[in-house]
C-alpha cells in the first residue's frame, strides 16, 4: 500500500516518467508496484496533498512519479548476476549513454525464485510457491535543433507467481497461479518559439494491464475451481504551454484527453456452487482543461495559483483549484509557506460497471490544506521544519455488503504534522531525517 499523509493507494496518482499506471479495471484504479523492478529507475519524486490541478483525476491525496534514467555523455555498460537462497537468481544488463544530440538508457532485468509455501508450513503446507519476472525498460532523447526535443519511453514487464488457496491447513495449491503482463509506452516533444518565451510540449502515453488468475481442479481440490481475467488500456494526449512572461512570472495551460476501457471474466465452483461474473469492456472518455501562474519575486516571495475543468464521460464536470505560497525572511533565513487545494477521484470501471457496480456513483472528493515553517542555520548547512496538515475527504467509494456492491459512504479527515531535518555536511554528503504523525478517522 502507499500512503502520503493518509491517502490511500488507490487515491494517490503513480506516474512512470508521466505515465499513468494505474490499472482502470483494477477497483480503485489503483497502482500495483508488486512486480516494479528497481533497474534503470534514477529518483522518485512526491507531491503531497491534492494535486487535480495539474494532475486530474486520482491525485486525491498526492501524486508520486517515478522517473528512470537518462543517458550520460560517453558510454557506459552494465553486466550483473545475484544468487541466493530458495532457488533465488537475478541477471541484469545494461546499456547508456549520450551524444552532442543523442541519449539513450536499454536495460533488461529478470528475477527468479523457487519461494518457499505461501501457507503456514506447520500445518503441513510444503509445496513451494516460485515467482519469475522480467522487465525490459528504454529511454531515447533526441535533440533535433537547438529548440526541439523528443523523447521515447518504455517499459514492459512479465511475471508469474505462484499462489495458495489460503494459509490454513490444505491451504497448498501446486497449480494456482497468477499472472501479469504490464506496457508502458509513451512518447513527446518539447519545442521553444518566440526566443524561448513559449515552450510547448506534445505527449502520448499508452498503458496496458493484463492480469489472469487460473487455478483448476487438482487432486487435494477436486471440486474447488476458479478463472479470473482482467484486461485494460489508457491512451491519453496531452499539450501544455509554459509562457515566461516574465522572468518573476511563468503562466501554464494545458489540455488533456484520455480513454480508458477495460473487460473482466471471473468464475468460480466448489461446494456452494458456481459462480460467475462478467463485464463486457466498457469505455470512459475524459477531458481536462488547466491553468497555472507562477509568480517569483526577489528569490523571496512564490505563489501558485491554479485551476482546472476536467469533463468525465459518466458525470458530467468537475472543477479543482489550488493556491500555494513562501516567503522567506532573508535577515533570519526562515521561510514560512503554505497551501490549500482541492481534488476529485472519478469511480473505476469496475465501481461502475461489474456485477458489483453502480454506474450512478459520484466522484470522490477532497479538500487539503497545510502551513508551515523552516529554519536555516549555520549558514544554511542545517535546515529544519514542522508542517501541520489537514485533508478532508468526501462521498468516498466502498463496498457495502448490505448492498452487495459499491456506494458512496461519508468520507474521511487525515490530519497531522510533519517534522524535517537536513545537514549538508560537504558538497558530496547530505544527511536527512524526517518524521510524520497522522490521525485518521473514518467519519461513517
Amino acid at each position: 500500500a502507499i500512503f502520503i499523509r493518509g491517502a490511500k493507494s488507490e487515491q494517490t496518482l503513480v506516474l512512470l516518467d508521466g505515465i499513468k499506471i494505474g490499472d482502470p479495471i483494477s477497483i480503485g484504479r489503483a497502482a500495483d508496484l508488486s512486480t516494479m523492478m528497481t533497474q534503470n529507475i534514477e529518483r522518485i519524486e512526491i507531491l503531497r496533498g491534492p494535486q487535480s490541478t495539474l494532475y486530474g483525476s486520482d491525485a486525491i491525496g498526492g501524486v508520486i512519479n517515478i522517473i528512470t534514467q537518462r543517458g550520460k555523455k560517453g558510454l557506459r555498460g552494465l553486466v550483473g548476476f545475484e544468487m541466493g537462497s530458495y532457488g533465488t537468481w537475478s541477471p541484469k544488463l545494461g546499456v547508456s549513454g549520450a551524444s552532442e544530440t543523442v541519449d539513450y538508457s536499454l536495460n533488461v532485468s529478470k528475477f527468479s525464485t523457487d519461494g518457499f509455501s505461501s501457507s503456514s508450513e506447520k500445518l503441513g503446507n510444503t509445496e513451494d510457491d516460485g515467482f519469475d519476472n522480467t522487465t525490459l525498460s528504454g529511454r531515447v532523447g533526441w535533440l533535433m535543433a537547438d529548440t526541439v526535443e523528443w523523447d521515447f519511453i518504455a517499459r514492459l514487464s512479465d511475471s508469474k507467481t505462484d499462489i495458495d488457496n489460503y494459509g490454513g491447513a490444505f491451504g497448498d495449491d501446486p497449480n494456482n497461479r497468477f499472472k501479469k503482463k504490464q506496457t508502458f509506452l509513451r512518447t513527446q516533444a518539447t519545442f521553444s518559439t518566440f526566443d524561448d518565451l513559449w515552450e510547448q510540449r506534445w505527449g502520448v502515453s499508452y498503458s496496458e494491464h493484463d492480469r489472469e488468475t487460473d487455478n483448476p481442479i487438482d487432486i487435494d481440490h477436486p471440486i474447488d475451481l476458479d478463472n479470473s481475467k482482467y484486461d485494460s488500456s489508457l491512451i491519453k494526449f496531452d499539450w501544455q504551454n509554459n509562457f515566461y512572461l516574465h522572468e518573476t512570472n511563468t503562466l501554464t495551460i494545458g489540455l488533456e484527453t484520455e480513454e480508458e476501457k477495460g473487460k473482466s471474466y471471473y468464475f468460480s465452483d466448489g461446494l456452494f456452487g458456481p459462480f460467475e461474473s462478467i463485464q463486457d469492456e466498457r469505455k470512459i472518455r475524459t477531458n481536462g482543461y488547466y491553468i497555472q501562474d507562477q509568480i517569483q519575486l526577489a528569490d523571496t516571495f512564490f505563489l501558485t495559483l491554479g485551476g482546472r475543468v476536467d469533463d468525465h464521460e459518466t458525470f458530467g464536470s468537475h472543477d479543482t483549484y489550488r493556491v500555494a505560497s513562501s516567503y522567506l525572511f532573508e535577515q533570519i533565513h526562515t521561510r514560512l509557506h503554505g497551501s490549500f487545494g482541492t481534488g476529485f477521484k472519478a469511480p473505476s470501471l469496475f465501481q461502475l460497471y461489474s456485477s458489483f457496480g453502480d454506474e450512478n456513483l459520484e466522484p470522490e472528493e477532497s479538500e487539503g490544506w497545510d502551513f508551515g515553517i523552516e529554519q536555516a542555520l549555520w549558514d544554511n548547512k542545517i535546515v529544519v521544519g514542522v508542517t501541520y496538515f489537514d485533508n478532508d475527504y468526501e462521498t468516498l467509494i466502498d463496498y457495502d455488503f448490505g448492498a452487495g456492491g459499491y456506494i458512496n459512504i461519508d468520507g474521511a479527515e487525515s490530519q497531522g504534522v510533519e517534522f524535517s531535518g537536513l545537514y549538508q555536511v560537504n558538497d558530496r554528503v547530505r544527511l536527512s531525517s524526517s518524521y510524520t504523525y497522522t490521525d485518521s478517522e473514518d467519519k461513517t
